[in-house]
């Protein structure tokens, strides 16, 4: 199996992952504005925590796999 085609599958899985993740988070109670942005009030504990950190780890394995392949052509 070509490095390439590995790294291209590996891309798409991560990206769609990253994606999936980030729409499955819940909203925040308030309102966005200026104001959180500055001084966020949000709690996360159980699922959310751990959906927080599963997307994190997508797009660092999304980041991670595109350097490699940039390095490696």
């Amino acid at each position: 199996m070509n490095i390439d085609l590995i790294f291209q599958v590996l891309q798409t899985i991560f990206a769609f992952s990253s994606v999936v993740f980030i729409l499955l988070q819940p909203p925040t109670e308030e309102a966005s504005g200026i104001s959180n942005w500055f001084s966020p009030q949000v709690t996360r504990r159980g699922w959310d925590k751990i959906m927080f950190v599963i997307t994190f780890i997508a797009i660092i394995g999304f980041t991670l796999s595109s350097f490699t392949r940039l390095a490696l052509n």
